[in-house]
């Protein structure tokens, strides 16, 4: 269910959207451990009998003047859990919340972007905000990611058939994780694959 709305004297457009799902038989990647005592675990598809998710989305994008726009949108996911599931190895996982599935997601971005001449200057700002979420179905403190924000930006020049573009991404090098595995029951240790730090660039396109 969703609607668009269109404010013209706020210069505002808004996309408004609620979902709500319930599986039965979902397919959810999970770390499983080994029914073999000793043997380490691993990961598999898994159909998890009943589930539920509930939420709603809002985007929203403010159009300043020609030169600037302002985004920012929203999800809000209260309930994305397992509604009946005893896992192989007998776990009872009911009512614990889907792996990868934040609370909240929130991003923003300003653009601004103007012609000098022959030259089209094109500049964007941007931020990705999670709410913390498990990696596990187990809901682990050991594979748990807390909440983080992300700060992007980039620039882009172009001047007839040459382009320059300047990037950069994690602009505060904010230190995060990608993906986790407990392995402490096997190994009395922890995988952490952490994502990319700080990166800055340049890119120099031309066109034939």
């Amino acid at each position: 269910m969703g609607a668009k709305l269109l404010f013209n004297e706020l210069k505002l457009r808004t996309n408004l959207a609620a979902f709500y799902y319930d599986y039965k038989d979902q397919q959810v990647f999970m770390n499983q451990a080994s029914g073999v005592p000793g043997a380490p675990p691993y990961q598999l598809l898994e159909n998890v009998g009943k589930s539920k998710i509930y939420g709603a989305e809002i985007e929203n994008t403010w159009y300043l003047s020609e030169q600037t726009q302002i985004g920012l949108d929203i999800g809000y996911i209260p309930e994305a859990n397992f509604e009946e599931f005893i896992d192989p190895v007998g776990v009872v996982l009911t009512d614990n919340r889907l792996p990868f599935t934040s609370e909240w997601n929130i991003s923003g971005q300003i653009n601004y972007a103007f012609n000098w001449d022959e030259v089209s200057i094109k500049s964007r700002i941007a931020f990705d905000y999670q709410s913390e979420y498990y990696f596990d179905q187990n809901e682990s403190p050991y594979a748990k990611q807390p909440s983080y924000m992300l700060w992007n930006a980039n620039l882009q020049v172009e001047y007839r058939d040459w382009q320059l573009g300047i990037w950069g991404k994690n602009l505060l090098d904010k230190e995060y994780s990608h993906l986790k595995f407990d392995l402490s029951s096997f190994l009395g240790m922890l995988e952490d694959f952490k994502g990319e730090g700080r990166r800055v660039g340049m890119d120099v396109t031309y066109r034939f």
